[in-house]
C-alpha cells in the first residue's frame, strides 16, 4: 500500500520500535535491553515463503481467569501471526484473509515469450493488434503532459549496503564529520528504524523508496532538537544534519531521472511488447499488415469498428442481462451515444502531422442543416498543389551560332514567370528547378526557349520554341524530352527539351487521376474524366472532378453511406480494364480504370473513406490479406502459423470478447509495472494508463468493468504482501459504486446482474482487507509511514461501509468496525512481544520477564499514539478500548505471574509502580477496568508487605535498643537512630512513590503508616530516656565533667525524630502536638535537659561551696586572708564551662536542641548565683574576684550561643558585682 501503503505482520515481537526507553527529557524510542549496535548481516538472497494467515481471535474485554488465558493462548497459537522470517531475510507484507472467489485470475501465466514455448498464443496476437490500432491513431484518450515523478524502489542489498555505511559511521570508519549529538541522532536511526524487521518489510513489498529513509531520518531529528535545550538555530542544525545524512546516503539509492516523459508511439509499442511477449518480427508483420504507418487506413478502421458496434448495439444488450429489463433500451441508447461521441472525437482530429493542413469547411444550409448532415460547397474547398519543373537541357539546337546565349522561361496560368539563367548555345544545359503553386489540380505549364536578341531595335528576345505541359498528381516518373513547337522558317526541325516535371498534391487529396465514369443523375456520358478524392476531415470525404485549368469542382458528391466495390462493365459500354462502383440509395456509379493497380489503389482509398465494413475483394484473387513468407525449415509450422496470423489480422474487433480480454491485458500490464523498479503502489505510468483508456473507449469496455478487475487485481496483490496505495483503491472503488448507484460515471446507468454480483464480491473482499490492514496498522504503517497511508485507509474503509453515496456511515457503526480491529490489534500486539520476551518454554512468565514485557507494553503503546494518531484519536473512546483490551491481555500473565509465585517481596512493586505511573498519567486509562484490577492484584501483596515491615521495623528496633551503645556511628547518630529513622523513611517514600490511586486507600495507607511509626518512636525515645538517665549518673562529677557523645547522640536521635515527625507522625487532619510520638518526645527532652541542667549547676554549686570559706566573719576566712588564693577555681569553671559548650555544638545537635539546652544552662546558673549572693550581705575579696571572673566570662560565652542576658538573675548578679566592685575599690583607696 500506501503505502501508501505499506503494512506488515511479521513476528510481531521483533526487536525494533517495540522496547524503546524514554530519554528524561523526553521520548528518546531507543532499545535498551536488547538491541545492540552490530554489524548488519548480508541479507538472504532467496526469501523465505510466505504463509497464509487465518483470522486471528478476539481478544477478551473484560479480565479474564488462567485458564481462560491459556485456552486463548492455544487458540492463538493455531494462527500464524505473520511470515516466519528467517534471520536475514526480507519478505513483503503478510498475505491477509480474503474472499477469494472462483472468479480470481491466477497470476502464473507465462508472461515473456520465453515462457510461450512456440510463440505467443492467439490471445496475445490479438490483443498486441489491437494496442498497436490504439497506439497508431488516439483519438479517445490524452497521455498526461505532466512529468510522473518516480521514485527507485530499495532492493533488500541496497538496505543492506545503506546499513554498513551507518554501522561504519557509528564505528567511526568513515570520513564524515559529527559531533556527538548527530551520532545519538544517528545511533538511535539505525537501531529503532533501520534494524526493524517491519522496515525491511515494508521495502521488500515495493512501497518504499528513499524518500522514507529521508523522512524517517527527518523525525529523528525534529525529536532530538525538541528534547534539547537550545532554542535558537535548530534550522540550520536540522539542514547540516541532513546534509550529512544525504553524504551517508549517497551511492545506495540513486534516483537519475526522477521524471518519466510522454511515451511516442513507438516506445508504447515497445513496452506492450514486453507486456505481452511479442517477438520482434511479429511485431513487424502486424505492423505492415494492418498498415500502422497510414492514418487513412487506421481512421477508415476506426469508422468501420464504430458503424459495426452502432449496428449491432440491440444484439450487444441482449447479450447481457440487466438487474432491470428497462435498462437494456437504456443500454442501447447509451451505447450509441457513446458511439457518436467517439465519432465525433474523431471528425475533431487535426488531419495532419507536424504543420498546419489543408481542410474543407463545411457549410450547413437549408433542410440538410437541420438533418444535422454536414454539406460541403464548391467554394468552400480549398487545395493547393505543388509543382516542381526542372529544365535539364536542350537539344537539336542549330539556328543558333556558338557565340550566342540561350535561356528558358516557364510560366503558369494565373501565377509567376520563372526564368533560367543564360548559357552558351553551344551547351545548352542548365538544371535549374521552378516551384510553383496552384489551387488547380490540372493546371498548364508553358516553357519557352529563347536567344539573347542583341540588336538595338529588338524589344524582345527571339523565341527558338515553346511547349506546353499539363501536369497532374501522378506517380513521378523520370525526366522526358518534350518536343518544341518552334516558329515557322525556323531550321530547328528536332528541337527538344529534357525536363522533369513533378506536382505532388496536398495530403487531404487523398488520390486523383483519370476514370471513366457514368451515373445517373450526374458524369452521365461514359468517358473519361479528372477526379479527385479529398478529405475534408477525419470522416467526412468527397468525390469530385476537375477541369483543366479550373480551381473549383465542375461536380461533388459527398461519400457517406456509399459503399465501394468492384463491379463487371454492362454489355455495349467500352473502356477501362478494372471496373468498380460507388452505390448509394437512389444512386449509382460505375467507374473503369486502365491500370489494375490504380484501380486497385482507387478502390482502397474509397473503401477509407465510405468506413464501410465490407472490403472489396477483386474477383478470383481471394481474401488473403497477408501473405506468409515461406522458409523451408519452417515448413511444418508455416500454414498453422498463417491461419493464426490472418485470422488475428482479419478478425472484426465487434466479434470479440473485449471484457475479458481486456481483463487479460490489465493484468499482463500489471504485472509488468509491478515489476519494474520503481515504487508505483499499484499505479499504472501514464503511457499504460493512456493505452488502457484508448483501448477501454475504443472497444467499449464498461469502466465499471475495468475498474473491478482492476480492484480484483490491486486486492490479490495487497492479500499476498505487496504495497498498494489505498488512495488508488479508493478512487477505483468509487468510481464502482458511483455506477452501481447510477451516478453516471462514464454515461451508463444500465447495470448487468453480473457487474453487480462482483462488485458486491469485491466489497467484501475489500472490506475484510482494510480491516486486516488496520488490525495489523503497526506493521502496514510502521513508524507512522508512508505518511498519509493510514488516514487514506480509514478514509476507504468508511467509502466501504456507505450503503449510499449520499449518506455518511452513521459514527455507531464505524466505531463498531474500528473497535473490533483494535482488538485485534491489540492481541496481535501484544501476543507478539509476549513471544518475543519468552524465555523459558514454560507458559507462566517471571517477574523479571514479566518487568522487561511491560516496560515494552507501556513504550510500544506511547509510540503507537504518536505516531498512528489518526486511527487512535479516531474517537475518545477508541484509544480507551484498544488500550484497555491490550492490558487485559497483560493482566492474565500477571495474574499467573502472582498466582504461581505466592513468595512476596518488594521487587513486586517495581512492576506496579511503572504499571501504576503510566495508567495515571493516561486520563482514559487511569481508574479504568485494568487499573483497578492492578489495585485489586497488589493490594494484598501491599498489606502482607507493610505488615512483614512494621513487625520488622519493631524487632529491629528492639533488638538494637539491646545492643545500643549509642557511641556515634555516621554524623554522630547511633546506629539505633539511623536504623529506625532510615526503615521509616524508606518505607514512607516506596508508599509515596507507589502513588497509590484510590484514595481511600492511600490515606487507609498513609494513617497506618503514621500510626506504626507513632508508636515506634514513641517506644524508642522512651527506652532512650531511661538509659540517658543512667548514663548520666555514670558521668563523673566536678570540674573535670565533660557531656559524653553518647548523650549527644540521644539528643540527636530526638531532633531527627522531631523533624520527621510531620513526614512520619502527623497527618494531613491531625495537629502535631496530639502525636504520640510528639508528646513522648517532649516529655521525653524536658526530662533529659533537667538531667543534664542540674549534673552542670551541681558543679557550679561544688565551685560555690569552696568559696563559702571565704565568708566574712569566719574564723576561717581570716585565716584563709593571711595566704594569697589564686584564681585556679574560677579558671578551671570557665574552661568547664567552655569545652561543655563546644562539644555540644560539635556533636551535631540541632540549633534549637543548642538553645534548649544553653538558655536552660544559662537561667539556672544564674538563679544559684544570684541565690548564693542574697545570702552574703558583702563578700571577700577573693569570692569577689572569682565571682567576677567567673560571669564575665560565662555571660560571654553564653551570649555567644545565643543566649541574651535578659534574665532577670542576671541583671541581679551584675548589678551586685558592680556595687561590690565599687566598695572594693572604696576599701583599697581608704588604704592607700
Amino acid at each position: 500500500m500506501l503505502h501508501n501503503s505499506s503494512s506488515s505482520s511479521a513476528s510481531e515481537g521483533e526487536v525494533d520500535d517495540l522496547p524503546r526507553k524514554r530519554h528524561p527529557k523526553g521520548r528518546n524510542w531507543k532499545t535498551q535491553q536488547r538491541v545492540h549496535r552490530a554489524p548488519p548481516l548480508a541479507p538472504s538472497l532467496t526469501p523465505s515463503p510466505t504463509p497464509s494467515i487465518s483470522p486471528s481471535p478476539s481478544p477478551v474485554q473484560t479480565l479474564s481467569s488462567p485458564s481462560s488465558r491459556t485456552e486463548s493462548i492455544s487458540s492463538f497459537q493455531g494462527a500464524t501471526l505473520g511470515p516466519p522470517l528467517q534471520p536475514h531475510s526480507m519478505e513483503a507484507f503478510p498475505p491477509s484473509p480474503s474472499l477469494r472467489g472462483s472468479r480470481r485470475i491466477k497470476r502464473d501465466d507465462p508472461v515473456s515469450a520465453s515462457e510461450l514455448g512456440l510463440g505467443p498464443d492467439e490471445q496475445r496476437l490479438q490483443l498486441y493488434a489491437l494496442l498497436a490500432r490504439c497506439a497508431s491513431l488516439p483519438f479517445c484518450a490524452k497521455q498526461s503532459t505532466e512529468l510522473a515523478q518516480r521514485r527507485l524502489k530499495i532492493s533488500k542489498q541496497q538496505l543492506f549496503a545503506f546499513k554498513i555505511k551507518v554501522w561504519n559511521f557509528l564505528e567511526e570508519k568513515s570520513n564524515i564529520p559529527a559531533d556527538e549529538s548527530f551520532c545519538s541522532i544517528i545511533q538511535e536511526y539505525y537501531e529503532v528504524f533501520l534494524c526493524s524487521r517491519k522496515v525491511e518489510q515494508a521495502f521488500a513489498a515495493g512501497g518504499w523508496s528513499s524518500h522514507e529513509l529521508r523522512q524517517a531520518f527527518s523525525r529523528c531529528v525534529e525529536r532530538g532538537l525538541q528534547n534539547s535545550d537550545a532554542m535558537y538555530g535548530r534550522e540550520a542544525v536540522q539542514k547540516t544534519w541532513m546534509a550529512k545524512f544525504e553524504i551517508l546516503l549517497h551511492g545506495v539509492a540513486e534516483e537519475p531521472n526522477p521524471h518519466q516523459p510522454s511515451l511516442g508511439k513507438d516506445q508504447l509499442l515497445e513496452m506492450f511488447q514486453k507486456i505481452l511477449g511479442i517477438p520482434k518480427l511479429e511485431h513487424q508483420r502486424i505492423y505492415n499488415a494492418c498498415q500502422l504507418d497510414n492514418a487513412d487506413e487506421q481512421v477508415a478502421q476506426i469508422r468501420r469498428e464504430l458503424g459495426r458496434r452502432r449496428e449491432r448495439a440491440a444484439f450487444a444488450a441482449k447479450m447481457k442481462t440487466f438487474l432491470d429489463k428497462d435498462m437494456e433500451k437504456t443500454y442501447v441508447e447509451e451505447l450509441k451515444a457513446s458511439i457518436q461521441q467517439l465519432l465525433d472525437n474523431l471528425e475533431s482530429l487535426p488531419l495532419g502531422r507536424g504543420g498546419p493542413r489543408n481542410r474543407l469547411v463545411p457549410v450547413l444550409s437549408g433542410d440538410i442543416a437541420s438533418s444535422g448532415r454536414t454539406t460541403l460547397a464548391k467554394y468552400n474547398i480549398n487545395i493547393s498543389f505543388s509543382v516542381e519543373v526542372v529544365v535539364m537541357e536542350a537539344t537539336g539546337l542549330v539556328s543558333v551560332p556558338p557565340g550566342k546565349q540561350v535561356y528558358c522561361t516557364m510560366e503558369m496560368e494565373g501565377g509567376d514567370k520563372l526564368q533560367t539563367e543564360a548559357v552558351d548555345a553551344d551547351k545548352p544545359k542548365w538544371h535549374t528547378q521552378g516551384d510553383f503553386t496552384t489551387a488547380t489540380p490540372l493546371p498548364v505549364l508553358k516553357v519557352r526557349l529563347l536567344t539573347i536578341d542583341n540588336k538595338r531595335l529588338a524589344l524582345e528576345d527571339k523565341e527558338l520554341g515553346k511547349v506546353t505541359l499539363r501536369p497532374a498528381p501522378l506517380p513521378i516518373k523520370p525526366p522526358e524530352f518534350h518536343d518544341l513547337v518552334t516558329p515557322r522558317h525556323s531550321s530547328d526541325e528536332n528541337l527538344r527539351l529534357l525536363l522533369h516535371l513533378r506536382m505532388e498534391r496536398p495530403s487531404n487529396v487523398k488520390h486523383s487521376g483519370l476514370l471513366f465514369a457514368r451515373g445517373k443523375k450526374v458524369w452521365k456520358s461514359w468517358k473519361t474524366r479528372f477526379y479527385a478524392l479529398i478529405q475534408g476531415s477525419a470522416c467526412s470525404y468527397i468525390f469530385c472532378n476537375f477541369q483543366e485549368n479550373k480551381v473549383e469542382p465542375q461536380t461533388i458528391i459527398q461519400l457517406d453511406g456509399y459503399t465501394v466495390d468492384y463491379a463487371q462493365l454492362p454489355t455495349g459500354i467500352y473502356g477501362g480494364q478494372v471496373h468498380f462502383s460507388l452505390v448509394h440509395e437512389g444512386e449509382t456509379f460505375l467507374f473503369g480504370c486502365d491500370d489494375a493497380q490504380d484501380a486497385g489503389l482507387w478502390v482502397q482509398a474509397l473503401y477509407r473513406a465510405t468506413g464501410q465494413t465490407h472490403r472489396p475483394v477483386l474477383h478470383g484473387q481471394g481474401s488473403s490479406l497477408h501473405k506468409w513468407p515461406s522458409n523451408p525449415s519452417h515448413l511444418a509450422d508455416t500454414d498453422k502459423a498463417s491461419k493464426l496470423f490472418n485470422k488475428v489480422i482479419a478478425a472484426d474487433p465487434c466479434d470479440l470478447d473485449h471484457e475479458n480480454l481486456f481483463e487479460l491485458l490489465q493484468r499482463l500490464t500489471f504485472g509488468h509495472r509491478m515489476r519494474d523498479p520503481y515504487c508505483s503502489l499499484g499505479w499504472f505510468s501514464p503511457g499504460q494508463m493512456f493505452m488502457l483508456d484508448e483501448y477501454c473507449s475504443r472497444y467499449g469496455v464498461s469502466g465499471c468493468h475495468r475498474h473491478l478487475c482492476y480492484l480484483d487485481e490491486l486486492i490479490n496483490r495487497a492479500e499476498d504482501g505487496i504495497a498498494i496505495d489505498p488512495t488508488l483503491l479508493h478512487y477505483s472503488f468509487a468510481f464502482c459504486t458511483s455506477h452501481i448507484t447510477q451516478n453516471k460515471p462514464d454515461g451508463f446507468t444500465s447495470i448487468t446482474v453480473e457487474e453487480n454480483a462482483r462488485y458486491k464480491e469485491i466489497k467484501d473482499r475489500l472490506k475484510v482487507m482494510l480491516e486486516h490492514q488496520i488490525s495489523h496498522f503497526r506493521f502496514y504503517f510502521p513508524f507512522g509511514l508512508p505518511e498519509g497511508a493510514l488516514k487514506a485507509t480509514m478514509g476507504l474503509l468508511e467509502r466501504v461501509l456507505m450503503e449510499d453515496m449520499s449518506r455518511p456511515v452513521p459514527t455507531e457503526q464505524m466505531y463498531t468496525v474500528l473497535s473490533n480491529c483494535l482488538r485485534r490489534a491489540a492481541m496481535i500486539n501484544y501476543m507478539g512481544l509476549s513471544t518475543e520476551n519468552s524465555v523459558s518454554d514454560s507458559n507462566v512468565k517471571g517477574l523479571e520477564e514479566l518487568q522487561v514485557l511491560a516496560e515494552e507494553c507501556v513504550d510500544m503503546l506511547l509510540q503507537s499514539v504518536e505516531q498512528h494518531e489518526m486511527l487512535l484519536r479516531w474517537s475518545p473512546e477508541i484509544l480507551k478500548e484498544y488500550s484497555e483490551s491490550f492490558w487485559s491481555l497483560f493482566a492474565v500473565d500477571m495474574d499467573a505471574m502472582l498466582n504461581h509465585e505466592p513468595n512476596y517481596s518488594w521487587e513486586y512493586f517495581s512492576l506496579f509502580h511503572l504499571l501504576n505511573r503510566h495508567l495515571s498519567i493516561d486520563r482514559d486509562m487511569c481508574n479504568g477496568p485494568f487499573h483497578i484490577h492492578l489495585q485489586n492484584s497488589f493490594q494484598p501483596i501491599l498489606d502482607c508487605y507493610l505488615e512483614t515491615m512494621e513487625a520488622s521495623i519493631a524487632q529491629s528496633v528492639q533488638r538494637s535498643l539491646q545492643q545500643e551503645t549509642w557511641r556515634p556511628v555516621d554524623s554522630n547518630r547511633s546506629a539505633t537512630s539511623l536504623e529506625l529513622l532510615g526503615k521509616l523513611e524508606m518505607l514512607q517514600n516506596f508508599i509515596s512513590d507507589l502513588q497509590w490511586p484510590n484514595e481511600k486507600m492511600a490515606a487507609a495507607i498513609d494513617s497506618r503508616l503514621k500510626n506504626n511509626a507513632n508508636d515506634v518512636i514513641a517506644c524508642c525515645i522512651n527506652r532512650m530516656g531511661t538509659t540517658f538517665e543512667a548514663k548520666l549518673k555514670k558521668m563523673s562529677n566536678g570540674l573535670q565533667m565533660r557531656v559524653d557523645e553518647t548523650l549527644c547522640s540521644m539528643y540527636n536521635l530526638i531532633g531527627d525524630a522531631q523533624q520527621q515527625l510531620r513526614l512520619f507522625c502527623c497527618s494531613d487532619k491531625q495537629k502535631l502536638e496530639q502525636c504520640k510520638a510528639y508528646i513522648e518526645i517532649e516529655k521525653t527532652l524536658k526530662h533529659m535537659t533537667s538531667l543534664l541542667i542540674t549534673q552542670l549547676v551541681q558543679v557550679l554549686h561544688d565551685v560555690l561551696s569552696k568559696l563559702e570559706r571565704y565568708d566574712l566573719g569566719t574564723l576561717f576566712s581570716t585565716i584563709l586572708s593571711w595566704t594569697s588564693p589564686s584564681m585556679d577555681m574560677a579558671d578551671s569553671y570557665v574552661t568547664f564551662v567552655r569545652q561543655n559548650q563546644e562539644i555540644i555544638s560539635e556533636r551535631g545537635l540541632s540549633d534549637e536542641l543548642q538553645q534548649r539546652i544553653f538558655s536552660a544552662w544559662c537561667s539556672d546558673t544564674f538563679d544559684v548565683l544570684d541565690e548564693w549572693l542574697k545570702e552574703r550581705p558583702s563578700l571577700h575579696i577573693h569570692q569577689f574576684n572569682s565571682l567576677d571572673l567567673m560571669v564575665r566570662m560565662c555571660q560571654k560565652d553564653f551570649e555567644r550561643r545565643g543566649c541574651l542576658p535578659s534574665i532577670p538573675a542576671v541583671q541581679r548578679v551584675q548589678k551586685r558585682l558592680k556595687v561590690e566592685c565599687a566598695m572594693v575599690e572604696v576599701a583599697a583607696s581608704s588604704r592607700s
